[in-house]
């Protein structure tokens, strides 16, 4: 008998579907991991991009209004003026500092945000220190300091805003080519995923399929002889799974049905032989019962008109012996009455010659 493994046609697609479930989850998790990354990345794109930039701009424009309100507290040598510009500054210098502080989180250069945060630091003392020349009456200092130490400060901060743009747009080289290979790595590995699992359930599913295909196919056959009226069919075919279940309950039922049959033609020909008195030694089941009680009512319904016949028979064979008694008195009868006529002959004759 064919040995198959006994291996469920559910556990295997349910294996299969787990294995297909689990290769999606699996593609989802780098899919979800990636999108963390690229998010994160397009967030410091934003970061160095966007903020960075525009608080670099903000710090120059800052600047050059700083330079404007120096100037014009010197033209305008009037304590009020000066200290407007003063109370303006104490508010716009912590802002640019905020700024510079951005900026070098966003690039994530601390030195670059040591480097800042000192010509920062001398731009303001310097920009103090020239208030303080005007506040004094200081004009001639005020414009020499300007033109001098002030104008080299403001340039040092202008030299390292330009570092921190060139950083800037490294960075934002730099984040722009890690989203497109993190995209790019996570479209090929979604691909290569999706790809080995499409192959892998593919050849699973057809090995499935060619192997229900086979098992059906002895089914197939032990159906095909019943159908021609063969119920001695043999399944060779042995499992645990659902076609297995399948093929030994119809194993069973022709077992079953073959029995049946084999003892109805017993008892066919046992009633041929002229015995009527039969009985079937097993216990005919569903729509077999019925023929069971059919054959076992044919029987008895031929014993009894046979036991009729013989008894008619019999009185037949008595009527007959009962003729043949009359016919046997009435010719001895005969005898005797032409016994008696030749006496009366011969007497009849011997008186007429006298």
């Amino acid at each position: 008998m064919k040995q198959k493994k006994n291996v469920k046609i559910s556990d295997s697609l349910k294996s299969m579907f787990a294995f297909s479930n689990g290769m999606l989850a699996l593609n989802l998790a780098f899919m979800v991991i990636f999108l963390i990354i690229i998010a994160v990345s397009v967030t410091d794109f934003y970061k160095v991009q966007y903020v960075t930039e525009t608080y670099q701009m903000e710090i120059r424009k800052d600047v050059q209004t700083i330079n404007k309100r120096l100037l014009f507290a010197l033209a305008s040598d009037d304590a009020d003026v000066t200290q407007a510009q003063e109370d303006d500054f104490a508010e716009r210098f912590v802002k640019i500092q905020n700024y510079i502080d951005t900026i070098s989180e966003n690039l994530k250069d601390d030195a670059l945000k040591e480097s800042l945060s000192n010509d920062w630091s001398a731009f303001e003392d310097a920009s103090n220190e020239f208030l303080d020349y005007v506040k004094e009456g200081k004009l001639d200092e005020a414009l020499d300091f300007y033109n001098t130490s002030y104008n080299d400060v403001s340039e040092t901060l202008a030299d390292e805003l330009d570092v921190a743009g060139e950083k800037a747009n490294s960075a934002i080289d730099g984040k722009y080519k890690l989203i497109m290979w993190v995209t790019f790595i996570a479209l090929a590995a979604a691909i290569v995923l999706l790809i080995i699992s499409a192959r892998i359930t593919k050849v699973r599913s057809q090995k499935l399929i060619r192997e229900i295909s086979d098992d059906l196919g002895v089914l197939e056959q032990a159906s095909e002889e019943i159908a021609r009226g063969n119920v001695h069919a043999v399944i060779d075919y042995d499992s645990e799974n659902e076609i297995g279940n399948v093929a030994a309950q119809l194993r069973g039922a022709i077992t079953t049905i073959g029995s049946y049959i084999d003892e109805i033609q017993k008892i066919m020909s046992t009633m041929a032989e002229g015995d009527f008195s039969v009985q079937f030694e097993q216990e005919f089941v569903g729509d077999f019962a019925q023929i069971e009680r059919a054959v076992e009512a044919f029987s008895e319904q031929i014993s009894s008109s046979m036991t009729e016949i013989m008894t008619v028979s019999e009185q037949v064979s008595g009527g007959a012996d009962q003729i043949a008694g009359a016919g046997q008195s009435l010719a001895e009868s005969c005898t005797d009455q032409a016994t008696i006529v030749d006496d009366l002959s011969t007497t009849v004759t011997q008186i007429t010659k006298k």
